[in-house]
Order: structure tokens, then sequence, then C-alpha cells
């Protein structure tokens, strides 16, 4: 969740990375606004896309996990809710229209709440979608992000706790959690007061980023999750939720204090700005890969257009779609 201040966003520099290169700017649409306040934000919130190419949706602000469908996205349908939570977090897929999702309670006041935060299982195989409960994280700070281990695997999961500042491995079967990383790296950088967030696997790497800071990566093993190697920034840039494209050679970031997305090249180490200053695209959040008549588009979330000097939303959060070619 963001606890960052207008005087904090402007203290991220560099916004972009290092290796910026020109804009071009992606076609974009609006295929749902939620109502006002309704704050998809970058730490709390998430998309997942089904097989179907439904997206679901999380949000800070509620427990309810939503489908909008893009075809018809007039309507956002409540497909489950986390029983005893405030907002849902990160949401993953393992196996075939079987979604786990992370959540628990927070306040602005005080922060989350030690004690509320667990991992349930969203059934959707059938009309009536299911949701249990995997197992509660009584220890765990912020359970935030959220990514399968690897495709192949039907066990573990991955998520990120950033005020702890690390990562931990969740047995889906048996309920079972251990922290597989805690490393310096995955801390906090100043002003932002969390460290790592969102969490996408790839091959043998799980991709991280340090809220409003980076983009890294860690090498890790496929069967464990521990960590096989140092991290690695990929680019310093407004990092806020991101995804990694099918052949990961590219990630497109979700810039929210500049209005922007991003398109990393994950070799070069270079990004470039490919949608900003469009109206429509202000305070951008979640970043989730589909497809749309056959062509790869991104399904991005906006926290809902923030006047930064109150902290409150002055419309409703959108779900966007981003065509991004081939």
């Amino acid at each position: 969740m963001r606890l960052c201040h207008l005087t904090q966003a402007l203290a991220l520099i560099p916004l972009v990375s290092e290796g910026f290169v020109s804009a071009q700017q992606y076609p974009i649409k609006v295929l749902h606004e939620f109502s006002n306040p309704t704050w998809l934000d970058s730490n709390a919130c998430s998309q997942k896309v089904r097989h179907n190419g439904e997206v679901l949706v999380t949000s800070a602000t509620t427990s309810a996990i939503r489908l909008v469908n893009p075809e018809s996205p007039e309507e956002a349908i409540t497909v489950a809710s986390i029983p005893g939570g405030n907002g849902a977090n990160g949401i993953t897929e393992m196996g075939r229209d079987i979604f786990y999702v992370n959540g628990g309670n927070y306040t602005v006041a005080t922060g989350p709440i030690l004690g509320s935060y667990g991992v349930w299982k969203i059934d959707l195989r059938k009309a009536d979608p299911v949701i249990s409960l995997v197992t509660a994280l009584p220890d765990v700070r912020l359970a935030n992000g959220i990514a399968r281990l690897h495709p192949t695997d039907e066990t573990y999961l991955l998520i990120s706790d950033p005020i702890a500042a690390e990562i931990i491995r969740v047995n889906v079967v048996t309920g079972e959690y251990v922290r597989v990383i805690n490393d310096t790296a995955l801390r906090a950088i100043a002003p932002n007061p969390n460290g790592v967030s969102v969490l996408r696997t790839y091959e043998s790497y799980v991709y991280y980023n340090n809220q409003g800071s980076n983009l890294s990566r860690i090498p890790i093993s496929n069967t464990t999750g521990f960590a096989t190697g140092p991290s690695e920034i990929i680019a310093t840039l407004d990092a806020h939720s991101f995804a990694i494209s099918r052949d990961g050679k590219k990630a497109w970031m979700s810039s929210n204090f500049i209005n922007a997305l991003q398109e990393i090249d994950i070799e070069k180490r270079t990004a470039r700005i490919v949608v900003q200053n469009q109206t429509d695209f202000i305070t951008p959040t979640g970043v989730a890969l589909g497809k749309s008549n056959g062509k790869n588009v991104l399904y991005v979330t906006t926290s809902g257009g923030m006047d930064w000097a109150t902290m409150t939303a002055v419309t409703g959060a959108r779900l966007m779609q981003v065509n991004i070619g081939a």
C-alpha cells in the first residue's frame, strides 16, 4: 500500500532508467472505471488474466476479487471475497482456473495489522467459485506480491513482505511456509517506506521491484525457491508494478508518480516510456500480460487519479488496456 506523500514522490530520482530511450505512445483504452473511491494501489493491487481473457482484479480498499470481461467490460463481477479482510493484494494462477490470493487488514492510520494476513485458494472451475484458506501468516507483516515458483510446480508460491524485506515460500498443499530470501537488496530505498513488492518468476529467476526504485532479479532454485546467487538491478526507475514478456526479454513497468508505462529491455538494461501524459492514464498501478484478438496486450490498473496533496482519489480506479503489438 502507498505510504508516500508528495514530497517523497518528488524525491524519487531517477524516475526513469539511466538507460532511458525516447518515448513511443502505445494505444490505450479504458475498459472499466470503478466507483470513487476505489483505490487500486500499486503495492496492494494485482490482476491476473484467465485462459478465456477475463481479468481478475484485487483492490486495497476491498476484500473482493472482481472479474472484468474485456469483451463486455461494463460490469465488474465479484467472484469471491477474503473472509475477515478489508483488502486483497497479490493474485496468481497455479493450474487452470485455480488462483491464489493474499490479503488481510490494513488501515491508513495504523498500517498493516500483524496477524491478519493469509493466503486463500479460489477455484473458478465451476459455475460457483469456491474460496478456501490455505494458511494464515501470523508473523508476516504485510503479504503483498505473489508468484508461482515455477510454471511446472504445483506446490509452492513465493510471497513478498515489503516491510520485513523478505520473500517467503508457501506450500499450498500443507500450508507450511518458510522464509527463503532475506537480502539487503530487498530493503526499502529512501524515501520509500517499503522494499520488495511485486514478484514475477521466469525460468530460474525471481524478478521483483523495490517500491518506486528499481526492477531487479535474483537467481533461485526452481525446486526450493532459495537464492542461488546475488541480486542484480535491471533498471533504476519509478517502479510500481510490472509484467514480464512471454520470452523473458522485456518487462513493462508502471511508473505511478510520473503517470507512465515504461518498457524495459532486460538484456540491454534500457527503458523507454511508451505511455505517458494521456488523460485517462493517471497513477498507473498493477500490470498484467494478456491477449486480445490474438495480439499481446497489457492490462493496467490505476489508483484512481490521486490528489497527492490530500492523498484522496479524484476519480474512480480504472482498468486499462494497452496494445503493445505482436
